[in-house]
């Protein structure tokens, strides 16, 4: 979750949208990435994960990562990427607080963009049933322009193998139904 759709949505809202090659400007936002440490990603497991799957495991069942960018629009703005099996609510949504004090709050679940507590989506907006339709339709009509090319998908392994390699899984066990 946190390596493809997370990220993809991370350089949809930072990269530059000026810039006419997006697909380059997406891959400059996963460059411009800090190389999280130890201290800025946590990892666990559900309590009961390892009786569901009938084995000893290491594999997190919940993450969170915190990236800083070094493009200065986005100095000194934490983005922390968050995901977890188990939870209470099945939240996916995206909150951007701005220096202003300002706040954009992007909720897919139902689909909702607010800035400021107010909608910036019309009354009638309907999100598509389904999306992967969308992107099928898309591919097959020869636009690749909501798929990442290979820059883009090679920097995103570059940043995620570093944040596995830290291999923080915590000894610690997550509640189910909470984000620890």
């Amino acid at each position: 979750m946190l390596q493809n759709h997370a990220t993809e949505l991370l350089t949809l809202i930072t990269a530059d949208i000026n810039n006419p090659n997006f697909a380059a400007a997406k891959s400059e936002v996963l460059k411009s990435l800090s190389r999280p440490n130890k201290h800025q990603v946590v990892m666990a497991q559900y309590h009961g994960y390892q009786e569901h799957v009938g084995a000893k495991s290491l594999t997190p069942t919940f993450a969170s990562v915190l990236f800083l960018s070094d493009i200065s629009r986005w100095e000194n703005v934490p983005f922390i990427l968050t995901s977890g099996k188990s939870q209470k609510s099945d939240q996916k949504d995206i909150e951007v607080d701005f220096k202003s004090g300002g706040r954009l709050h992007i909720n897919f679940k139902p689909p909702e963009i607010k800035l400021n507590g107010r909608s910036l989506l019309p009354e009638t907006f309907t999100a598509a049933s389904n999306s992967y339709i969308t992107l099928l339709s898309n591919v097959i009509n020869g636009n690749k322009t909501l798929l990442p090319d290979i820059h883009t998908v090679l920097a995103s392994w570059n940043v995620w193998d570093q944040v596995i390699n830290l291999n923080t899984i915590s000894s610690s066990i997550q509640t189910t139904g909470t984000w620890l």
